[in-house]
């Protein structure tokens, strides 16, 4: 038979509608409610669940639309949950109480996103190589910090730490050298200490150092020079080139197994093109009987080497083998 109409409530006093059961001749029945029905929960929203036994979920559906809905009218309205047609619902992301949107910057609105700790991330900037970036902000910039030359790298293009010093400043080294004071030179340094005669460049205009001894003195070129060179077997043989810039006087010293000769100078102001030392009267200006062990300097003859940056020395006769001959130039 129909419950009696009326408020009913269950043992939470929520309200609850009235179940009209309705009965056949062969013990079927149906079931109907007898008002219009609303499902609620058994607990109030911020009341604790517990004691409440173990409520079963209910599944959740939503209102599905590829496009965004439009907003209710009110804040506490009831609203439908938005889901993709696959199924999948729509979350919009909140920053305390602001929404966010799409965009960047450092507000409240700012999407932010936390790079995972074992994904390697690399930052790439915003402007092309040889483009404007006058509106562009700079980043920041550190590296590596080391009092020693960090280690060479494996190949020319790769990677590479920038190298600081402890206390943060930049480690410059010109021509791509990357030396301390005090520390082995790499490459061409800025300045390098010897009191060894450096190396030559390979070609002129190849970017060079100046040279210092040990101690930090500069060495001036023109102050002293000393060279063996090979005078070679043969009649007329030339020893390779002597270069004097800046040492105007000469001295020569000849090995104890030297062949009497007359020793005669091929000069060249370019050290590629050489010729015969000649006098104003197209003499050829040579040291006669020139023996072994001879040490010479101050000759007239040596006196007209000075305006010529490069010479070779000539055996006239035939040495019996290679011999070495010393060299001595100096400033004054």
């Amino acid at each position: 038979m129909p419950s009696p109409a009326g408020n009913y409530t269950d043992a939470l006093g929520h309200g609850v509608q009235p179940v009209i059961i309705v009965g056949t001749a062969d013990g079927s029945g149906a079931v109907s409610l007898g008002y219009a029905s609303n499902v609620e929960g058994q607990v109030d929203h911020d009341a604790p669940i517990a004691g409440v036994g173990t409520p079963q979920p209910i599944l959740v559906g939503g209102y599905a639309s590829a496009a965004a809905p439009v907003a209710v009218s009110a804040d506490g309205d009831l609203v439908r949950a938005w889901h993709q047609a696959n199924g999948a619902q729509v979350v919009g992301l909140v920053s305390g109480s602001t929404l966010i949107g799409v965009g960047s910057g450092v507000g409240a609105t700012a999407l932010r996103v936390a790079h995972a700790t074992d994904v390697s991330v690399g930052v790439i900037g915003n402007t092309a190589h040889d483009a404007p970036g006058a509106a562009v902000n700079p980043v920041p910039q550190a590296g590596y910090a080391s009092a020693a030359p960090p280690a060479d790298v494996s190949a020319d293009l790769d990677i590479v730490r920038s190298w600081y010093l402890r206390n943060g400043a930049t480690v410059v080294s010109e021509f791509g050298g990357a030396a301390l004071a005090d520390d082995p030179y790499v490459g061409n340094p800025l300045f390098r200490g010897s009191n060894s005669e450096p190396t030559e460049m390979s070609a002129n205009n190849d970017a060079t150092h100046p040279w210092f001894d040990r101690r930090g003195s500069f060495i001036a070129r023109g102050s002293y020079k000393f060279l063996n060179v090979t005078v070679p077997t043969g009649a007329n043989g030339d020893s390779p080139s002597f270069d004097k810039r800046g040492l105007p006087r000469i001295a020569l010293t000849f090995p104890s197994d030297w062949v009497t000769s007359n020793v005669r100078f091929m000069v060249s102001n370019d050290n590629v093109t050489f010729n015969l030392l000649l006098n104003d009267a197209r003499t050829i200006m040579e040291i006669v009987g020139v023996v072994a062990s001879d040490h010479i300097s101050g000759s007239a003859i040596m006196d007209k080497l000075e305006p010529w940056p490069y010479f070779k020395i000539r055996s006239v006769t035939s040495q019996t083998a290679n011999k070495t001959v010393g060299i001595s130039a100096s400033a004054g």
